[in-house]
């Protein structure tokens, strides 16, 4: 229980009363419970899009449904995912690409970035069957999540220091195991083989991003996670544009 609530304070805005402190154990054992997090994001959002399309057009309704979905996360994954784009905009050497990344500031690429990301989600959702459009609001958050465990977990960290570093070191081949087989538990029912397939491609999706970033930078930021949960999410929903028609 304290490594699930110490995972929905991390990745959410909710933030419930607890008198135990967060340790390290809390912290390696919270990433199983990221797809969990994420689920309960996508299932306040799919409620919220259920009650707000009576009386709203559809288009709107998705609008406001993404963004009560990052609102709810606090913009924790967005944030991550404008500053690689950043960071990475040019060619620039490693330490210069962290600085960037480390700047509050977001500049054009970023911006265009950020829009770009939001109409492909909305426009993907329009594309898609009423049933596929409830069973992804409630599926990508979680999908994204699980990523980043599977991010987490077989990477190193490229700074001595970062809020994801806690993350990435103490989370491993267990806790991503253990992580994938608890989220099948949801995704199975959910989404049955479309769902085995989403999971199988966001997957080569985190692997590859595991792959470019530690080559450029030795490693992965918590910058670098957030990217990488935007942009399963992102093939998520592309992907149920083809297969929910």
């Amino acid at each position: 229980m304290k490594s699930f609530l110490t995972a929905l304070r991390f990745l959410t805005i909710i933030k419930i009363r607890s008198s135990d402190e967060i340790s390290f154990s809390n912290l390696s054992d919270s990433t199983i419970f990221f797809p969990y997090i994420g689920a309960l994001i996508g299932l306040l959002s799919l409620f919220l899009f259920v009650l707000i399309k009576k009386i709203l057009p559809l288009s709107l309704s998705l609008i406001l449904t993404i963004f009560f979905q990052e609102i709810l996360s606090g913009g924790l994954h967005l944030d991550g995912f404008a500053d690689t784009i950043d960071g990475f905009s040019g060619r620039k050497d490693k330490q210069k690409i962290i600085s960037i990344m480390r700047d509050e500031y977001i500049g054009v690429f970023a911006v265009g970035g950020l829009i770009g990301l939001f109409l492909i989600k909305i426009y993907a959702l329009l594309s898609i069957t009423p049933l596929g459009r409830y069973i992804m609001i409630f599926l990508y958050p979680s999908l994204g999540r699980w990523v980043a465990v599977e991010v987490c977990a077989f990477s190193t960290y490229a700074n001595s220091h970062g809020t994801g570093l806690p993350f990435v070191k103490f989370t491993g081949k267990k806790e991503f195991f253990v992580a994938t087989v608890l989220f099948l538990f949801v995704l199975i029912p959910v989404a049955k083989i479309k769902g085995i397939f989403m999971l199988f491609v966001v997957a080569l999706w985190g692997f590859l991003v595991i792959l470019f970033f530690s080559s450029r930078l030795g490693g992965i930021t918590g910058d670098i996670i957030g990217f990488s949960v935007e942009g399963s999410e992102l093939i998520a929903l592309i992907l149920a544009s083809i297969l929910f028609r």
